[in-house]
């Protein structure tokens, strides 16, 4: 499976450009634009402050007391992201993994991790429409037009599962203007991405719409030595549309829907022991056949708005539902021994109702409710292979079944005081109740009700029109829930894990120099963290169970930088630091002051962006990054750990009136090292580890109009 003759000189080829272009970028820049525009943010303002909707209300990221990183729509397609697992790069103390299916995702936000089958450690919103589990987080990005990831507890605005953070996506609105765009890449290994969108009236002024489509194929890049193919070959599209209607008098309905559907390798993960965990190159005998995983996204959402003098009625309802069908190899060896069907269904209800002040006086409010009712089914079969031993004998049969009914409850103001200051309280009570069963066993039946209060209070300062300082406390909350019953009997693990919760204790100071073209921002951060969830998995029996960490404490700091030297050169750069220690842990005493798995040590980037004018109609693209990665523990012994890694990633090319064309080339060092390790899976001292993505390049052609 090594690149042929013609592939090896394309690399070279695009790598020599990519070298002379990055040479270009010490020459000095074109002259200055007296009127820079920021190129990320929901928005720009008149002034060209970035604008940002961190506290359910649009104002300047240089001004709202939040430590959020924004991602525009512009840097999105310059650094080649196509998920949010792409995300990691460009924000500090963010990691965002694939796991063991689509919608199963790895995500670790200031120390603080998912667990595969619970909740994921941030609220993620489309469009202000909070999505109802992972399954949803993972969907192919398309005609996005920012994405802000809020670093740090957001329960008392955003609810139960924030507790780490939050990540707000918002694709583009349609307007009176008549808009459209192709996008088609091709990349190694037959990768190829297709992309429309369709924008403009269907009457003025009065009706607006949207369409994207996505279409996707690959044959892969992960290898599997056993098959001689890859295993996370893959297929399929997406659809979106968006019909906005503007009523008058403030009124305003906004329609969104969206479906996914692919069928994708699955749970390429493979063993390995001690003796040969680190070699990357030619250990990926895992699964024959292939896993596959058959999955689809579907939701809509309806997000009615009225305006009236002083206050603002907002109601969000959305229904939602995803359904994923893995099956194949599930011993993790070369052999034929057991396959799996494991299928995952979720579907869910929400409804969001809220009225807040509009206007710009001294006093701004909110309150609302919120509502969701959520069923997810988890049917697992493990049988023999068919041309194993003991083809067809099934070995493990169960059929879970998880109810949620959440309601919540919640309020914030700010207060404009003398002096510059500004203070901001918010309060969210959360009540959350969870029944599972398997109604293939007898007596599984159990519920619990888990609750918490989230406050959270900011004070602000305004030292200069160029530099505001903050300090926050707040807390998060994740709700508890219920391993698989059969688990309990096999494996002996409680039935119950318990909720998380972690205050934070945050300062931060953002400021703005050079007229604007530099701002330079920086957090410090201390958080105590109760009941900390953690997973593991067991490959035989096959098994996912959660447990819980007494405590945990976390300190860290960020530092974010963004240079505009001129209108067409944008370099940025952020540092992340997050130091995670296990204070007590009852099951294990002597763990005691190791540091927490699953939480890298710190994190990096830098980037340069270089849209130079060439003649009128023409210019050049260029863009590189490099992604730095901190050690990472992967159990609480810390007997298990990865050093620290870097990749390079790179675009060079040129626009025509409206039409682009470019080379891309992701991790151009092909380096490769851990992304999710499970120690002991399938016995002491066998572990199971998948790696990431190694080397890729290709072609991209773009067309707007």
């Amino acid at each position: 499976m090594a690149d042929s003759r013609s592939e090896t000189v394309f690399l070279r080829l695009g790598a020599s450009v990519m070298a002379i272009a990055g040479a270009l970028i010490a020459a000095p820049a074109l002259a200055q634009d007296e009127q820079l525009q920021a190129e990320a943010g929901s928005a720009s303002a008149s002034d060209g402050a970035i604008i940002v909707t961190a506290r359910r209300r649009e104002e300047a990221l240089h001004d709202v007391p939040v430590a959020v990183s924004v991602v525009s729509g512009k840097s999105i397609e310059a650094a080649g992201i196509r998920r949010v697992t792409d995300l990691t790069a460009l924000v500090p103390n963010l990691s965002i993994n694939s796991g063991y299916r689509q919608g199963s995702l790895w995500i670790s936000l200031r120390g603080v991790p998912s667990v595969q089958g619970g909740e994921p450690p941030v609220t993620v919103l489309i469009d202000g429409v909070q999505v109802p589990g992972q399954d949803f987080i993972n969907e192919e990005l398309n005609d996005i037009q920012s994405v802000q990831v809020l670093r740090g507890p957001q329960g008392a605005i955003y609810g139960r599962g924030a507790i780490g953070g939050a990540i707000l996506i918002d694709t583009n609105r349609p307007t009176n203007d008549f808009t459209g765009k192709a996008d088609l890449l091709v990349g190694r290994h037959n990768d190829v991405r297709a992309t429309g969108v369709i924008s403009g009236p269907l009457i003025q002024d009065r009706v607006f719409a949207r369409l994207s489509v996505l279409a996707r194929r690959t044959d892969g890049l992960q290898p599997n030595f056993t098959t001689g193919d890859y295993a996370d070959a893959g297929h399929g599209f997406n659809v979106g549309a968006r019909l906005l209607f503007d009523l008058g008098n403030g009124f305003t309905i906004d329609l969104n829907g969206r479906h996914q559907h692919g069928k994708d390798g699955a749970s390429y993960e493979y063993l390995v022991t001690d003796a040969n965990r680190y070699d990357y190159d030619t250990v990926g005998t895992v699964n024959d056949p292939n896993v596959t995983d058959n999955h689809t996204i579907n939701d809509i959402s309806a997000k009615i708005e009225k305006v009236f003098p002083g206050v603002t009625l907002t109601s969000i309802t959305q229904y939602a539902r995803s359904s994923s069908k893995v099956f194949g190899d599930t011993d993790f060896t070369a052999e034929h021994i057991v396959l799996q069907n494991n299928r995952v269904t979720m579907k869910a209800v929400n409804e969001d109702l809220r009225i807040a002040s509009n206007g710009s006086g001294a006093l701004s409010w909110m309150v609302g409710g919120f509502f969701q009712s959520r069923e997810v089914v988890n049917s697992l079969l493990v049988f023999g292979d068919p041309k194993g031993p003991t083809p067809g004998v099934v070995s493990q049969d169960s059929d879970q079944h998880d109810k949620s009914l959440a309601w919540a409850v919640y309020g914030q103001a700010t207060a404009k005081l003398p002096a510059g200051f500004e203070l901001s309280g918010a309060i969210r009570y959360d009540s959350d109740q969870r029944k599972s069963f398997d109604p293939l066993q007898t007596d599984t039946f159990v519920r619990k009700t888990f609750t918490s209060v989230q406050p959270q209070v900011t004070l602000k300062k305004v030292v200069t029109d160029n530099i505001n300082i903050y300090g926050t406390v707040g807390k998060g909350f994740r709700s508890g829930g219920f391993n698989p019953y059969a688990d309990t009997i096999t494996l002996g693990v409680s039935r119950l894990y318990k909720p998380e919760t972690s205050t934070n204790y945050e300062v931060g100071v953002k400021t703005k120099w050079l007229d604007g073209r530099l701002t330079l921002n920086a957090t410090y951060y201390h958080t105590d963290f109760k009941n900390q969830q953690l997973f593991f998995i067991s490959v035989t029996p096959v098994a996912r169970d959660i447990y819980n960490i007494d405590r945990t404490k976390i300190d860290g700091g960020e530092l974010e930088l963004n240079y505009r030297p001129a209108s067409d050169l944008t370099v940025s750069a952020s540092l992340g630091i997050s130091d995670s220690r296990i204070s007590r842990f009852a099951a294990a005493p002597a763990v005691s002051g190791n540091r927490s798995p699953m939480s890298y040590s710190e994190t990096g980037n830098v980037s340069v962006s270089y849209t130079p004018k060439i003649s009128e109609k023409t210019g050049l693209i260029f863009y590189a990054d490099w992604d730095h990665r901190g050690k990472i523990y992967w159990d609480a012994q810390n007997d298990y750990k990865t050093g620290s890694a870097d990749t390079f990633n790179g675009r060079i090319g040129l626009s025509y009136n409206s039409l682009e064309l470019s080379f891309y080339m992701r991790n151009i060092t092909d380096k490769r090292f851990p992304v999710l390790f499970q120690a002991n899976a399938a016995g002491s001292g066998v572990h199971g580890q998948l790696l990431n993505m190694p080397r890729t390049y290709g072609i991209e052609v773009k067309a707007s109009f």
